[in-house]
Order: structure tokens, then C-alpha cells, then sequence
């Protein structure tokens, strides 16, 4: 059977039994008090106030994670070349994302259905998504960020990714053409079902796709 005593007035016991099991040689730490009282309110806000956060904070770690992976793979190609970027990338690419997820709680993939690393194979909701991008993107329509609420706990952030620039080709372009047989060499031997090339400078390669928990949003507010 429910209880019909107020949440508050549990809270409000607990406060007072703080209080009084304090001696007289320690004071009660009143903010503290005050400050767990508040972690403990719920904020309440609106599904479209959650949505417009959460977009804004997935445009902020797409980014983030962006930077960060083209500031590290342009860093390796000056270093050592293309082939070594590739090797670099097979390796190291996840450590970089997962310090982003680290620092924002989120879960971040970049997905695609000509995918190189099988992790970055779509889910059934990730591929209809994808599907309705690629639709657009042919049609010529504009593809934007896109968020959606995907369960209890998480709002699911999506981005195209465009080969935006010529250096993309050096990994994902026409094999023999963009892709030199050696690198290609390369690429085979890390990647042994990869389905990653063939493309051209403007095309839709995929999206980013990021988790991003309900409670780190509602904490933005």
C-alpha cells in the first residue's frame, strides 16, 4: 500500500535527526545540509526544453570529438605520412573518443553502412536514420543535427558526416585513384572487410551518433 506521507517530510526528518545527532563540540554544517537538500529536488522541465538542451549539447561533443580526431590524425600524417595516420588511427582513434566520453558522460559512435571497423556497424534505429540522411542528401534536401528521446535514460544525437575535403579521400576515396595500392595494402590488412572507400568530396559517409543521458541534460539546465 502507498504511502500518502509527503516526500518532503521524510527529507525534512532527515535534516532534523542530522541536527540533533550533532554534538555541541561540532556544529551542523547548515550549507551542507542546505546543499543536499537540493541535490535531492527534481527539476522539472518540458520535453522540448530537454530536446533544444540536449541538441545543443550534442553539437558541442560532435564538435569536440571532431577536433579533437582531426587535430590527432592531421598530427600523424605530418609526422609520418598517410600510412602511418592509418595505422595511428586503427589504434588510437577510440582512446580519443572515449576521453570525450569521459569528460561528458555521453556515448559517442560515428557510424556508417559502408563501415570500416565492424564496430561502427548501425543499429536497426542508427541504420533508419541513416537511410532517411542518405534520402535527403540525394533528393537534395538540407541534413541537419537531429535528436530524438530513445528511452527512459537516453536522448540519441545524430550528425551527417560529409566528406568535406580532399584529405578524406586519401582513406575513403576511389581505390588506385585517391587511395595509393600501398596505403591500400594498408588499409586491408587492419581492416579486412572494410567498405569504406569509394567515395567522392560531398558525399554522406555517415553520422555521428551520440548518447547523451537524460540526468547530464536536465543538470545543464
Amino acid at each position: 500500500m502507498k504511502s500518502l506521507i509527503p516526500a518532503h517530510f521524510y527529507y525534512a526528518l532527515i535534516v532534523f535527526f542530522l541536527i540533533q545527532g550533532c554534538t555541541p563540540d561540532k556544529q551542523v554544517d547548515r550549507e551542507a545540509v542546505r546543499k543536499e537538500m537540493a541535490d535531492r529536488e527534481i527539476k522539472r522541465v518540458t520535453m522540448v526544453e530537454l530536446l533544444e538542451k540536449g541538441k545543443e549539447i550534442g553539437n558541442e561533443i560532435s564538435q569536440k570529438a571532431q577536433e579533437e580526431l582531426q587535430k590527432n590524425l592531421l598530427e600523424a600524417i605530418g609526422d609520418k605520412g598517410i600510412a602511418y595516420a592509418l595505422q595511428f588511427c586503427s589504434t588510437s582513434a577510440i582512446d580519443i573518443v572515449r576521453e570525450v566520453e569521459d569528460s561528458t558522460g555521453a556515448r559517442i559512435l560515428r557510424v556508417s553502412h559502408k563501415f570500416r571497423n565492424p564496430a561502427d556497424e548501425p543499429d536497426s534505429l542508427e541504420s533508419l536514420i541513416l537511410e532517411a540522411y542518405q534520402y535527403s542528401h540525394d533528393n537534395g534536401t538540407s541534413i541537419d543535427p537531429a535528436i530524438q528521446e530513445e528511452d527512459d535514460r537516453y536522448l540519441l544525437y545524430n550528425k551527417p558526416i560529409i566528406v568535406a575535403n580532399a584529405l578524406c579521400l586519401n582513406c575513403h576515396g576511389e581505390i588506385g585513384t585517391d587511395i595509393s595500392e600501398e596505403n591500400y595494402d594498408v588499409i586491408s590488412s587492419l581492416y579486412p572487410s572494410d567498405g569504406a572507400t569509394g567515395y567522392k568530396l560531398g558525399d554522406l559517409r555517415g553520422m555521428w551518433s551520440i548518447r547523451i543521458p537524460k540526468k547530464v541534460v536536465v543538470h545543464s539546465l
